[in-house]
């Protein structure tokens, strides 16, 4: 299937323009992983020329080889070969709807705890999983802890989150402060 573009003015410019043309950059629509089909590819040019292209958007995640031919002044025409890289800059998102997770215990000394892991969201495949710090299963002392959450996309983009743990001896209230006031 053959795609029409516009080759955009440039500059500087190139006339002709080259027959290789590294690389033309592409961005994701945020939140998706997917290209803007109407983004135009921007090529080294003097005048507004139409391009007759092998592929066309969406583009992929990727570098992908694109063909096209345009035609010159004289009536001839050239082709120009070119990359399309897209890549995902966007990061993960680690929901973090529990802001405090509260644990009561009969035993009031440290002792192993578990929480649930956040999950995680991304635009494109490949999320994976938050990894805390303390992980569900570490021994946490009474009080609150504060726990560490990161998720890396296959894209590399890294997310943070935090939350605390509370961990509460049931039967036993925790010391009150006393204030003192001077009179």
């Amino acid at each position: 299937a053959q795609v029409n573009y516009v080759l955009v003015p440039s500059d500087p410019c190139l006339a002709p323009p080259p027959a290789v043309v590294q690389p033309v950059v592409l961005p994701l629509v945020a939140g998706t992983c997917e290209t803007d089909p109407a983004q135009p590819l921007i090529i080294d040019a003097c005048e507004t020329r139409s391009l007759t292209c092998n592929k066309g958007p969406p583009f992929s995640l990727g570098t992908t080889a694109v063909s096209c031919i345009t035609p010159l002044p004289d009536g001839d025409e050239t082709q120009v070969n070119l990359d399309v890289v897209v890549s995902d800059t966007e990061a993960p998102v680690i929901d973090d709807k529990c802001q405090e997770v509260t644990k009561h215990i009969k035993v009031c000394q440290r002792q192993p705890l578990s929480f649930d892991v956040p999950a995680v969201t991304d635009n494109c495949p490949g999320a994976g999983e938050a990894v805390c710090s303390p992980a569900p299963g570490s021994v946490f002392r009474l009080g609150r802890t504060e726990v560490k959450c990161t998720a890396t996309d296959a894209s590399g983009n890294v997310a943070q989150s935090n939350f605390s743990v509370n961990t509460v001896c049931e039967g036993v209230q925790p010391p009150r402060r006393r204030i003192r006031r001077n009179f």
